[in-house]
């Protein structure tokens, strides 16, 4: 298959290079338009020109639809993963995972905001990619390592895969958050108790 990429590749440089360099040409008046039209009134004329291309056209389109083909069942490939249980086959959404992935980190009470995605590889096992946002300074090593292996144990339990999981962390970075718990408590405060205008002494 990647010899069959690979020329298709090849075969779509080729044509649009091709495409780019005669609109080129004919737009900066290097191509007479006599030899334009010429060529043009002689293809539409000749049986056996109309034969060439209405069968280079066909190719075209056909390497076209293979090569959708290809790439669209490349790509679904890669958001599944699947396995089979006694009573049959399961697959299951990478999307799927990456919300699992998603929520257990976000339990942590040092993680503000996560963003993760997941792959599936072609050695066998997930690699999983999270973007953090830490609330406070936290100890990056040991925080890390414990995020590591929360997912690890996670996707492996919950899936029932024997596969390595390789888990990759960014640190976007730190919102260092003062006194978030006493913020929280003003606000709720404030929306409990709401402005009364004074209205002067009674009597």
């Amino acid at each position: 298959m990647r010899l069959f990429t690979r020329i298709a590749i090849l075969f779509y440089v080729t044509v649009v290079l091709f495409l780019g360099c005669f609109i080129l040409a004919f737009a900066l008046n290097w191509i007479p338009l006599n030899i334009f039209l010429d060529f043009f009134s002689i293809v539409y004329t000749e049986h056996v020109l109309k034969i060439i291309l209405i069968t280079l056209a066909g190719f075209i389109l056909l390497i076209n639809f293979v090569f959708y083909l290809f790439f669209s069942i490349n790509a679904y490939k890669e958001k599944t993963i699947a396995f089979y249980n006694p009573h049959g086959r399961v697959t299951v959404s990478l999307f799927a995972i990456e919300d699992l992935v998603r929520n257990t980190i976000l339990k942590l009470p040092e993680i503000k905001e996560v963003r993760t995605s997941i792959k599936a590889l072609k050695k066998k096992g997930l690699r999983v990619k999270a973007r953090l946002i830490f609330r406070d300074e936290v100890n990056i090593p040991d925080t890390t390592e414990r995020i590591q292996e929360l997912v690890q144990h996670k996707i492996q339990a919950v899936i029932g895969i024997r596969e390595p999981v390789t888990v990759e962390i960014y640190i976007g970075k730190f919102s260092l958050e003062k006194n978030p718990g006493k913020r929280e408590k003003e606000e709720l405060r404030e929306e409990l108790e709401p402005n009364v205008p004074f209205q002067g002494y009674r009597a």
